[in-house]
């Protein structure tokens, strides 16, 4: 099956309301929830939160990941992420698990911390063509490092430097243009201030984009994190002084991406309940959320949730039933069904609190896109339901 048809047989699920009629576009998988740094903005290993986490260490062994990734590739996924609550490159299968998502002809995204990536590991990366790596990095420098990082120093930043250029020589060397490298930036009251820094370091170790995000915090924990009026004012600052070539500069979608979702950083920035920790009000209530038709997220005790933040609220377990019995069940339809129809501010979602922060807005943004395209086959597509029933995996 095409991959444009899956993506109708997406569109066609939303249109109908609550069924899926084929796989997820993306999973995010967490094959650990172990990590090897504390960093301070951290709503997991923060030390902020120390007394509080209660998280026990788990990893997917390896083969439930492996029969996870195959039946993933069955059900029409193109894109794996290997993310989560811990660091995906201390997972013991995390070079199979990669050789094995290419192998099955998905895309291969890896978010880090870059430390436990070492060059023999570069190079193998670079082989194997894994698609794009997100560094989790937060600061441009190793003082600035060695503060928002407390279980290690400022020489960790000069490692991952090295590695940064490390990939830059070797898809040199060899011609290749992948992985492409986004430096992922969270912004706070211990690094507010190097935000122009971040973007001039990421010209410098000529990554494909870089990205800002505010932190997510927990109340009487890490929200003493949050940053004050005149520090929002102070990153509005950095941000209007970077100049327009920057802004337009190619990145990983084109013109003008270099900056990755910079609008979305500036509109937190700006929210009006920026300073208590909730940023993302105007953005969902203008667009409704398809998620539950276009992305997943398994977690390292392999609960299935429906997005990012929505560790209470799973809709399975792959330990007792397969991915697929999961993503076509009646509890995972009634999540589709009301994340579409619904405001956010209903009690359905109290569990998720979308509007403090929803880390898929950006995803949400692009199916939005999509579907507005796909808008004038509403009709038909609505009409023609019975006949998509018969083409669509799940029978």
């Amino acid at each position: 099956m095409s991959k444009p048809f899956r993506q109708f047989l997406r569109y066609a699920g939303s249109v109908q309301g609550d069924e899926a009629y084929t796989g997820p576009k993306r999973a995010e998988i967490y094959l650990t929830n172990k990590c090897n740094l504390d960093c301070i903005a951290c709503w997991t290993f923060s030390p902020l939160l120390r007394g509080t986490n209660q998280l026990e260490p788990v990893e997917i062994p390896w083969e439930k990941a492996e029969q996870l990734i195959r039946d993933l590739a069955k059900g029409g996924c193109e894109e794996v992420l290997f993310v989560g609550g811990g660091e995906p490159m201390i997972y013991p299968k995390i070079m199979e698990a990669l050789e094995l998502v290419k192998g099955l002809g998905m895309s291969a995204f890896v978010t880090t911390n870059m430390t436990p990536v070492t060059p023999k590991r570069v190079r193998r990366m670079v082989e194997i063509g894994v698609d794009r790596l997100y560094l989790s990095l937060w600061a441009a420098s190793p003082e600035v490092y060695d503060e928002t990082h407390p279980n290690v120093t400022g020489e960790e930043f000069l490692k991952i430097d090295s590695i940064l250029r490390e990939f830059d020589k070797i898809k040199r060397e060899t011609g290749k243009t992948k992985p492409e490298i986004i430096i992922h930036n969270v912004i706070f009251n211990q690094n507010f201030h190097e935000v122009r820094a971040m973007v001039d370091y990421a010209l410098e170790t000529n990554v494909s984009a870089v990205q800002f995000t505010v932190s997510y915090t927990l109340s009487d924990r890490t929200d003493v994190l949050l940053m004050d009026e005149d520090q929002r004012a102070e990153v509005l600052k950095q941000l209007d002084g970077i100049p327009a070539e920057i802004y337009q500069k190619e990145g990983i979608h084109g013109p003008g991406s270099f900056l990755w979702e910079i609008d979305i950083f500036r509109s937190r920035v700006e929210g009006e309940e920026a300073t208590e920790g909730r940023y993302d009000t105007p953005l969902l209530d203008t667009m409704p959320c398809m998620i539950g038709w276009f992305f997943t997220v398994i977690r390292a005790n392999g609960d299935v949730i429906p997005c990012c933040k929505g560790q209470n609220k799973p809709m399975g377990n792959i330990h007792t039933d397969t991915f697929e019995e999961i993503w076509y069940n009646s509890k995972y339809n009634v999540f589709r069904e009301k994340a579409k129809d619904l405001p956010k501010s209903d009690p359905y979602f109290a569990d998720i609190d979308c509007h403090k922060m929803c880390d898929n807005v950006g995803q949400l943004r692009t199916i939005d896109k999509y579907m507005t395209k796909l808008r004038p086959l509403e009709k038909p597509t609505t009409l023609a339901i019975p006949v998509i029933k018969r083409f669509a995996d799940h029978r």
